[in-house]
């Protein structure tokens, strides 16, 4: 499918050649744009904007309904207009210089000028700028059901009293839902043709026909089979403008689209209407931050527009820029929306024309509903999305036309804020914009990984309260010695802070140069921007899509109520040149405190910390969470629980979006989103659509020689937890005379739980003694360390220990934590009760030298929880051997009885070295048993570190799984291994992939016989991948009839120390 081409054709490229007049260059008193002086030509007009130097009254602001300022200013204007021309036409001749338009709210003037009348004009005192009058072209409802207008409507809420400016190609105003008839119509009730300069805006295209309708047509029905449904605001009037000429209706320029703002503004409220949107579906140009400078009478005109309480509405674009808007859509006081698909493709193919040609192409087959579509400009100064494909508009002079588009997309926002305008009263456009950008559905660009709202009227409506806006603000940002500028909002809302999100608009060339902080009713400070790096200013949301230098953590608990203030200083000592830095807009979005639900989706990480331990460690958790959902983002709440009786902090909340296929890394999370210091706890993830999400944590301490940590898995609340009368056990690899043993319990469920922990003897399964008895109070945690400082037992025999719920309804997760005291290097062990099976595997074990003197040994610690003796054949498979029978060697097990074979390659097996996998099959038939093991380092002189290594069931094998964790950079290599579960063959397709689902380097595949297992070291390396941090792999068997295991090794390229990462089986709904 093609898109038609004046719904993507790009601006016409203005010459690069400079040519002045003849002669030397001249001392040019006004500022001229580069785009002018490179189209200078000798004889050759080229349209321009010029701009006459004014007092204060030519800038004063409109209110929101018409009143005696309207003729101060419309005086001032004329007197500035007159003053800059004096005298003009004794100067420059005829031929040179031609006044095409006179605009009425602004000193400004469109004009065709040749390059001998630039020079002579550009002298002339009262000019004050010379820019381009740019060429814009046409960008271009079954939407409204996505965008919740339909509940609206329902609730009689359709834009009653309210008024939509259309500036495009004009509109059929005889067209049955857009009055049907000359006007003033009951749809069409004012009308003007700034580009042929009449008062007939007739389409002449039938471009601005569909937007209009969009945004405001009436529902019609021709026959049973040929309905329109009706615009997004049905019952808003129409200001219908038509800025292209008849004789080349693809072509708009600045001039006269400007004029229609100036008109729409001058007829911004009448008997029964009041102005509340301006809807620009054209542009051109490409634009990578905000281009108010290079489009100045443009700028001012919407700035006016915005002043008074109107929101100005253009498409971003259909170029498919990844980092550009065009121009309306790049102004600042625009909202600017890219176009998403309203339904899901299927498998018909879409490809869309990027340029007028239609050389270049973008391809949106087998896109999911609210996907941005391709040709969708994308930018961080994008601020909304809407749905735009598969839609159906009013034709012109015909009946429906199917339509598209980013000018679509506009179409629904501007009908939007005339709905918002409606239910909520004079709205102005920050919060229009914010409270749609915060209520919306997340949507992430796939091409550029940007992410932006789609538009949810119905959950707009619903948060209102919940988010306020600082309107109008547009202060301007002095450089030092001046003092910082503050704004404020005030607050009037009960309750304290569950979380924040802080929304926020800035103009400034430099932002390396500004700092911003947020201060809180209660006098608390958050640092938001300090001298970070950025393109020409902040535009975005905290946390969100921001990363405050300060966590809004620190917010969470205080009152809501009061006066919250933003500051914002610029420290350069001056400016770098006339440009304007401002604060444009910003706002709060509260959420209140709540308590995780317990679902079967529900992620539970045990324990997460940013804290300093024993023996000098200092412990930080870094977080991944994975969202496999091809189709639309997650959007999570993450609670902290404090351990139980620890007063020091409430439990807090923080919000995050995980856009579809991605990857979300929280790198210190409990200090980074929390605001804690000094802190740690358990850690809920909630995913508010109950889908299923996927989650890794490490959990660390730093050194001189880098970090050494512990991989700790999530708890999944419906799989896994522990409940009234069961038992959770933790079979420790052996820990040594230098290491401590910690051990913790979590509950899942917001019930409180007595537990009891009972030391089991590993040689005969007898208690060493009472239980300890502890309570943990819902969705809290409870951490007892070195649980085993006083005991009698030889080396080689540390017990085993169960974690049974004696009362009350909680239900638990357990783990150990294993920590090196020499190295500070812990491993994470997770409880649970034995499971019945043929055989355990072992992914991993090793006796071998590696990198850097290192020395690796692996130890093995298996349990019979059965209650009958049972003989384990331990079946030892080196790697990457094929067809080759396994080394045997068997050790019998009574009931209750671990056994501990330390170094198990050369202990067991007598190999000095030789790395592969292990199979532990009880003869006796399937059996209760189960396996831990750590391989570590002994070859230094400063304590152990290493990887735990849990075992796999014969159930444990997967079709499709994915590891995350996975980096590669300076300080940080990835090897991943392979193992064949199920004793059959089986083909796996290996992907490396960035964080939102971006092939990284070349995909391989590996065939598997029965039972072995490979390591791939340096996985970047071995698929020509440059060096990528959060990264994933994804496996999925593509032959054969066995299963697969698969695991990452994640190293500390100073420390050595290794986390092991476990395959997760991909399950996609």
């Amino acid at each position: 499918m093609s898109r038609s081409v004046w719904m993507s054709i790009p601006v016409v490229a203005v010459s690069v050649v400079c040519a002045a007049a003849a002669g030397a260059v001249p001392a040019w008193g006004a500022e001229i744009s580069s785009e002018v002086l490179d189209a200078a030509r000798p004889n050759v007009p080229q349209r321009v904007l010029i701009h006459f130097e004014g007092g204060p009254d030519t800038r004063k602001a409109l209110g929101p309904t018409r009143n005696s300022d309207d003729l101060t200013l419309l005086d001032a204007v004329d007197r500035a207009v007159d003053a800059g021309l004096a005298g003009v036409d004794d100067v420059i001749s005829a031929g040179d210089l031609t006044i095409d338009r006179v605009f009425r709210l602004q000193p400004v003037v469109s004009a065709r000028i040749s390059a001998e009348g630039l020079h002579a004009l550009a002298s002339r005192p009262g000019v004050a700028l010379i820019e381009i009058d740019r060429a814009l072209r046409p960008q271009t409802l079954e939407g409204l059901e996505v965008i919740g207008a339909e509940s609206l409507h329902q609730m009689n809420i359709s834009g009653e009293g309210t008024a939509i400016a259309v500036i495009d190609t004009g509109v059929d105003y005889n067209h049955p839902t857009l009055g049907g008839g000359q006007i003033p119509n009951v749809k069409v009730i004012h009308g003007l043709d700034t580009a042929d300069g009449d008062d007939d805006p007739l389409d002449c295209l039938g471009h601005g026909t569909a937007v209009a309708s969009v945004a405001a047509g009436s529902s019609y029905q021709w026959s049973p089979n040929r309905r329109f449904a009706g615009g997004v605001a049905p019952a808003a009037k129409i200001l219908a403008y038509k800025v292209t000429a008849d004789d080349n209706c693809r072509t708009a320029y600045s001039s006269a689209v400007v004029a229609a703002i100036e008109d729409a503004l001058l007829h911004r409220d009448g008997d029964d209407y009041r102005l509340a949107a301006i809807n620009i579906s054209l542009g051109g140009g490409e634009f990578s931050s905000a281009c108010d400078d290079a489009n100045a009478a443009y700028a001012s005109a919407i700035q006016t527009a915005v002043d008074a309480g109107i929101t100005v509405v253009a498409a971003a674009g259909n170029n498919g820029f990844t980092d550009a808007l065009s121009v309306p859509g790049c102004l600042t006081n625009t909202i600017s929306v890219g176009s998403a698909w309203d339904a899901d493709t299927g498998d018909l193919p879409f490809r869309f024309c990027l340029d007028a040609g239609c050389q270049q192409t973008c391809d949106d087959s087998f896109k999911f509903r609210r996907s941005v579509a391709c040709y969708s400009n994308s930018s961080p100064f994008l601020d909304l999305i809407a749905p735009s494909e598969f839609l159906k508009a009013a034709a012109a002079n015909s009946v429906t036309i199917d339509f598209g588009g980013t000018s679509g997309a506009a179409a629904y926002v501007t009908g939007a804020a005339a709905l918002l305008d409606q239910a909520l009263g004079d709205v102005g456009q920050a919060t229009v914009k914010y409270l749609l950008a915060s209520t919306g559905v997340p949507s992430m660009d796939d091409k550029s990984g940007l992410i932006r709202s789609v538009i949810d009227l119905e959950a707009a409506l619903a948060a209102a309260d919940d988010v306020v806006v600082s309107e109008p603000v547009s202060l301007r940002v002095p450089p030092l010695p001046d003092a910082p500028i503050t704004a404020a909002i005030f607050v009037d809302r009960a309750g304290v802070v569950g979380s924040l999100k802080v929304h926020l608009g800035v103009v400034h060339p430099e932002p390396e140069h500004i700092r911003v902080i947020l201060e809180a009713p209660d006098g608390t400070r958050v640092v938001l921007h300090d001298r970070n790096d950025g393109a020409d200013g902040i535009s975005g949301t905290y946390p969100d899509d921001l990363g405050p230098v300060e966590s809004l953590g620190r917010l969470s608990g205080i009152p809501v109520a009061g006066t919250w203030s933003l500051e914002i200083e610029d420290l350069r000592q001056q400016a770098s040149g006339p440009e304007e830095n401002l604060l444009v807009s910003w706002a709060l979005e509260f959420a209140d405190p709540s308590e995780p639900r317990f679902e079967d989706t529900t992620m539970i990480f045990p324990v997460v910390a940013h804290t300093e331990g024993a023996l000098d460690t200092s412990w930080r958790s870094d977080l991944r969470i994975f969202n496999p959902i091809p189709s639309q983002a997650a959007e999570i709440r993450l609670h902290l629980f404090p351990p139980t009786g620890d007063e020091s902090f409430d439990p807090r909340q923080t919000d995050v979006v995980v856009p579809h296929g991605s990857v979300v890394s929280l790198d210190d999370i409990v200090e980074q989103r929390f605001g804690l210091d000094d802190a740690q706890g358990s850690l809920i993830v909630e995913d508010r659509g109950a889908t299923m999400m996927y989650g890794t944590s490490r959990t660390y301490t730093t050194s001189d020689r880098g970090t050494y940590g512990q991989f700790a898995a999530p708890e999944v609340a419906g799989l896994h937890t522990t409940g009234a009368g069961d038992s959770a056990l933790i079979v420790l690899p052996n820990a040594g005379p230098d290491h401590r043993v910690n051990i913790g319990v979590t509950e899942v469920t917001g019930s409180p739980a007595t537990v009891a922990m009972t030391l089991i003897d590993s040689a005969d399964g007898v208690a060493l003694g009472p239980s300890t008895f502890f309570e943990v109070a819902g969705f809290s945690n409870v951490q007892l360390n070195q649980t085993l400082p006083d005991l009698e037992i030889g080396a080689g025999a540390d017990p085993y220990v169960a974690l049974t719920v004696v009362q009350g309804d909680g239900r638990i997760t357990a783990y150990g934590s294993i920590v090196d005291n020499l190295s500070g290097d812990a491993v994470f062990v997770s409880g649970a009760a034995p499971q019945v099976t043929p055989y355990l595997l072992v992914p991993v074990v090793a006796r071998t030298q590696g990198q850097s003197g290192t020395q690796w040994r692996s130890d093995l610690r298996v349990l019979n929880h059965g209650s009958f003796s049972i003989h384990v054949d331990a079946e030892l498979r080196f790697q990457g051997s094929i067809g080759l029978p396994p080394v045997v060697e068997s050790f019998e097990l009574q009931p209750g009885q671990a056994v501990t074979l330390d170094d198990v390659v050369q202990t067991l097996f007598g190999y000095d070295s030789a790395v592969g996998s292990l199979r532990l099959v009880p003869r006796e038939g399937p059996a209760a048993i189960c396996a831990t093991s750590r391989t570590a380092n002994h070859g230094g002189t400063e304590g152990t570190y290493g990887q735990y290594v849990p075992s796999v069931t014969a159930e444990g094998g997967v079709q499709r799984g994915v590891l995350l964790h996975v980096d590669k950079d300076e300080a940080t290599r990835s090897n991943i291994g392979l193992l064949e579960t199920d004793g059959r063959s089986v083909g796996i397709e290996i992907r490396l992939l960035d964080e939102v689902g971006r092939p990284l380097g070349s995909f391989t595949r590996m065939t598997l016989g029965a039972w072995e297992s490979v390591q791939i070291n340096d996985i970047f390396g071995v698929l020509g991948a440059a060096d990528h941090r959060n990264a994933r792999v994804e496996l999925v068997k593509d032959s054969g009839s066995g299963s697969f295991f698969a695991y990452a090794s994640v190293i500390d390229a100073n420390s050595g120390d290794a986390i092991f990462v476990p395959v997760q089986d991909l399950i996609t709904p």
